[in-house]
C-alpha cells in the first residue's frame, strides 16, 4: 500500500468512523462510488475499530433495571459462580462481581454478549487472553484465571474469570476529579511501568494500553494500579532482545485509535517501544487531564499523531515538574528508537534513579554534561571580579531565562529548557561569602519569554540576564549563551 492510498483510506475512515452503523453503507457508497478496494479496506478497519469496545467503560446508568442486563444477582454461571453485583459494561459484554462457590472467594466474571461477533476467531482471541495473561505474574497486572462456557436459557454464554479489583478505571478517575496530584501520579506511573516491564520481560506486548485498561484501587499513598485486558496482546518474537522485535499480524490494525503508536497505526512491526508510546499518552493524560492530540474523534487524534508534535505538558500545567515533561515527550517520540528502551527506564527516570549506563546512553545527557562545564565557567565569572567587565555592578542579581531552540523540534526545545533549569540550579548552589551573587529561583523564571528580556529584568528585579539558544546540526550540538546587562 503506497502513501497516497493509505492517506485516502484514513480520510474516508475518519469521515465515517463516528457515523451510526445504520448510515455507514450510504456514506461509504457516497465516498467510494467507483473504488471497491478502497471501500473494502475502510470496512475492514471499521470492523476492527468496532471490536475494540472496553468492558469497564460505558457503564449503565445507576438504577438501571437488571432486565437490560445479561445476569441478575443470585444467578449461577456454570454451576459454580454466583453473581453478586453488576460492575460495568462495554462493547463486548458485561462484568460482574461473583463468588466462586468451590473456593469461597470473590472473583470478577466477564460475560460476552451473544450478539458480539468476532467471527470464528473470537474464542481463540479469548483463549489467547488467558494464556498471555498467565505468562505475566505481577501485583500490578490483573490475574486472569480461566475461560469458560455455559448454557443460560436458550443461549450459550462465554465468560472469563479473573481477579476482582474494587476500584475505578483511570478513565473514570480523570473524569471525576481531573488531573492527578503529582505525588499520587508518580506512584501510579511507577506501578504501570513495573506492570508493563514485567509483561515485556515475559515476552508479551500489551498493544492496547490505555486509561480504561488501568484499574485504581484506593487513593493517595495507598493507591494500587492494575493493568487489565491482554485480549489483543501478542508474544514478542523469539529473540531475547525484547526491544528489537515483536510478532504482529500483518495487514491488521489492532488497538484503540486514540492510544495507538504511529507504527501501530501504519501496520509496521511492533516492539516494546509501541507500548512505551501508549504509556506516554497515558502519563500525559494523567498529569494534565487532557490528551495531547485531542480531536473531534478518536481517529482524528490518531491522524494528528502522524504529523504533529504533542504540546509539551508543561505548557498545559505550568507547575509540572520538568522531569515529567522530559519523560513524557521522550515516550512520545515518533521514532521508536528515540523512546525509552524499557518501561522500567521510564520509572527510573521519573524517580531520579537512572543507572549509569542509562545516563551514558542518553543523548541528552551529553548536552547536560556540557551545561555543567558552562556552570563552572559561570561560577568563575561570579567569583572573580577581574573576569567581569569593569562596567558591571558589584552586586550581581542574575536570572537565567528559558533557552530557545533553533527550529521547531519539540525534543530540542525540551532539552534547551532543561539546560536553563540545570544552569539555574547549579548557580544557586554557589557559596559567595559577601552575598554579591543572587540567583532568581527557576520557579519564578520558567514562564518568562526569552525574547522579552527587558520586561523580564524589570519584573524579576535583576541587573543581569543569561539567555541562550540551542542549535543542533546532525550529531553536533551548540549552545550560544549571552550575559546581558539589563
Amino acid at each position: 500500500m503506497n502513501a497516497e492510498s493509505w492517506n485516502r483510506i484514513k480520510d474516508v475512515f475518519a469521515a465515517v468512523a463516528d457515523v451510526s452503523a445504520s448510515d455507514r453503507d450510504a456514506r461509504l457508497a457516497e465516498l467510494c462510488p467507483d473504488d471497491p478496494e478502497l471501500r473494502s479496506e475502510v470496512e475492514r478497519l471499521l470492523s476492527q475499530h468496532d471490536e475494540m469496545g472496553n468492558f469497564l467503560e460505558g457503564s449503565s446508568p445507576p438504577g438501571e433495571s437488571y432486565s437490560n442486563r445479561l445476569l441478575a444477582p443470585g444467578e449461577m454461571v456454570a454451576g459454580r459462580y454466583r453473581i453478586m453485583e453488576f460492575l460495568g459494561s462495554g462493547g463486548m459484554g458485561e462484568v460482574y462481581a461473583a463468588e466462586d462457590q468451590d473456593l469461597g472467594e470473590p472473583i470478577a466474571i466477564k460475560i460476552i454478549r451473544q450478539e458480539t461477533t468476532f467471527g470464528p476467531n473470537m474464542l481463540e482471541r479469548l483463549r489467547r487472553e488467558v494464556q498471555l495473561a498467565r505468562r505475566v505474574t505481577h501485583p500490578n497486572v490483573c490475574r486472569v484465571f480461566d475461560l469458560g462456557r455455559d448454557r443460560q436459557g436458550d443461549q450459550d454464554v462465554i465468560f472469563l474469570t479473573m481477579e476482582l479489583i474494587r476500584g475505578e478505571t483511570l478513565t473514570t478517575r480523570l473524569k471525576r476529579q481531573g488531573r492527578i496530584h503529582p505525588s499520587e501520579a508518580l506512584l501510579i506511573a511507577t506501578q504501570l511501568c513495573d506492570a508493563l516491564d514485567a509483561a515485556h520481560q515475559a515476552g508479551v506486548l500489551h498493544r492496547d494500553f490505555k486509561t480504561s485498561n488501568v484499574m485504581l484501587a484506593g487513593e493517595g499513598p495507598h493507591v494500587r494500579a492494575v493493568v487489565t485486558d491482554f485480549g489483543i496482546a501478542r508474544l514478542i518474537s523469539g529473540s531475547k532482545d525484547f526491544s528489537t522485535a515483536a510478532a504482529t499480524m500483518q495487514g491488521m490494525v489492532v488497538g484503540t485509535p486514540a492510544y495507538m503508536s504511529p507504527e501501530q497505526l501504519l501496520e509496521e512491526e511492533l516492539t516494546v517501544a509501541s507500548d512505551i508510546y501508549s504509556l506516554g499518552l497515558v502519563l500525559y493524560e494523567m498529569v494534565t487531564a487532557i490528551r495531547p492530540f485531542e480531536g473531534t474523534s478518536s481517529w482524528t487524534e490518531t491522524l494528528k499523531r502522524l504529523s504533529a508534535a504533542p504540546r509539551p505538558p508543561m505548557e498545559v500545567v505550568h507547575a509540572l515538574d520538568s522531569r515529567w515533561n522530559r519523560a513524557i515527550l521522550r515516550c512520545l517520540q515518533r521514532d521508536p528508537s528515540k523512546r525509552f528502551a524499557s518501561a522500567g527506564a521510564v520509572a527510573r527516570f521519573l524517580n531520579g534513579k537512572w543507572t549509569l549506563s542509562e545516563l551514558v546512553a542518553s543523548r541528552r545527557a551529553q548536552v547536560i554534561a556540557g551545561c555543567l562545564l558552562l556552570t563552572i565557567a559561570a561560577a568563575a565569572w561570579a567569583f572573580h571580579d577581574r573576569i567581569w567587565p569593569a562596567s558591571l555592578p558589584p552586586q550581581k542579581h542574575i536570572a537565567v531565562l528559558p533557552f530557545k531552540s533553533a527550529g521547531n523540534d519539540i525534543a530540542n526545545q525540551a532539552t534547551a529548557y532543561e539546560l536553563a533549569e540545570s544552569l539555574t540550579a547549579n548557580l544557586s548552589r554557589l557559596e559567595v561569602s559577601d552575598s554579591s551573587l543572587w540567583i532568581v529561583p527557576w520557579n519564578q523564571v520558567r514562564n518568562q519569554k526569552p525574547e522579552d528580556a527587558g520586561h523580564a529584568a524589570s519584573f524579576l528585579g535583576v541587573n543581569l540576564l543569561v539567555t541562550g539558544e540551542l542549535q543542533k546540526n546532525g550529531d553536533t550540538v551548540r549552545l550560544l549563551m549571552q550575559l546581558k546587562d539589563s
